[in-house]
């Protein structure tokens, strides 16, 4: 949720796909939390939570932020679909600390709009 308070602290219109229906119906409270620690809870008009990867209007997204477990395997799966719903010119970021953009972008057709970036939310 970290990646995605701080999107919306920014301005960001975000989205967080989320499969599972009980863990995706406390995400607006879990990032409403993280925004009022920050006194930014106004931006969480800007947060969107949807089911599934094709529930995405795909031509609008210019940034894109994987955060899922830690396995190179399921990073890989998640970028050869990105691949197919994605803009060719979107940016595709792996908030991985484990595996070299390198790595999970292994086969992407697009390596140059595949980069690395790490989050945190820390209490001020």
């Amino acid at each position: 949720m970290d990646v995605a308070v701080v999107l919306c602290r920014g301005g960001s219109q975000t989205i967080i796909v989320e499969a599972n229906a009980e863990r995706r119906a406390k995400v607006p409270e879990l990032v409403g939390n993280g925004l009022s620690q920050l006194q930014a809870s106004a931006q969480q008009d800007k947060l969107t939570v949807v089911g599934s990867l094709q529930d995405i209007d795909w031509g609008k997204i210019d940034l894109v932020i994987e955060c899922i477990p830690e396995r190179l395997d399921i990073k890989q799966v998640l970028f050869t679909e990105l691949e197919s719903l994605a803009r060719p010119d979107a940016l595709l970021a792996s908030n991985s600390s484990s595996f070299p953009i390198s790595a999970i972008a292994e086969g992407y057709k697009h390596p140059t709009v595949c980069w690395a970036c790490t989050f945190s939310c820390l209490p001020t």
